[in-house]
């Protein structure tokens, strides 16, 4: 009788250890819950240029600042919203902002030839953010009577 009852408890252990060991294997990839970015870097305004001024990005970093240079004769505008994607086997996802989150509506200028910054506060938008190669992405207006949209990308790294 005392066979039976160790025999149990391996057989036991033996299918809790395989449905650990299984559980682990279908893990949900979190590529799952994310879209596919609709941003194409290839397909970026080639007038205005995106870049991120701090050095250093962690998952503690509350606010990154946006610097926007551009390069041409053409005035732009661009807004509150800022959109951030995330780079996953090669393929970039869209990050989703957290629940009820809210911009101002309001159009800022980038002047022809010039630059501007914004603040882009990442913690206000996002939920905590994994280390990993991110892109900021904001979308531009011209001024003038053609009112074109695009936009510009700039990666940076979360340490």
């Amino acid at each position: 009788m005392q066979h039976l009852s160790h025999t149990k408890i391996i057989c036991a252990a033996v299918c809790a250890l395989s449905l650990i060991i299984f559980s682990a294997g279908c893990k949900e990839s979190p590529q799952k819950d994310l879209e596919k970015s609709p941003f194409i870097a290839a397909e970026q305004n080639q007038d205005v240029m995106l870049s991120i001024n701090e050095k250093t990005v962690t998952s503690e970093t509350q606010t990154i600042t946006l610097t926007y240079t551009n390069k041409s004769g053409t005035e732009y505008s661009y807004g509150g919203v800022d959109f951030l994607d995330v780079e996953m086997d090669g393929v970039w996802y869209t990050v989703p902002h957290k629940d009820n989150i809210a911009w101002d509506m309001l159009a800022f200028l980038l002047p022809a030839n010039g630059s501007a910054e914004s603040s882009f506060p990442i913690k206000m938008y996002y939920d905590d953010l994994d280390s990993g190669k991110y892109r900021a992405v904001k979308k531009l207006n011209t001024l003038d009577s053609t009112h074109i949209e695009s936009y510009i990308i700039a990666e940076f790294t979360i340490a």
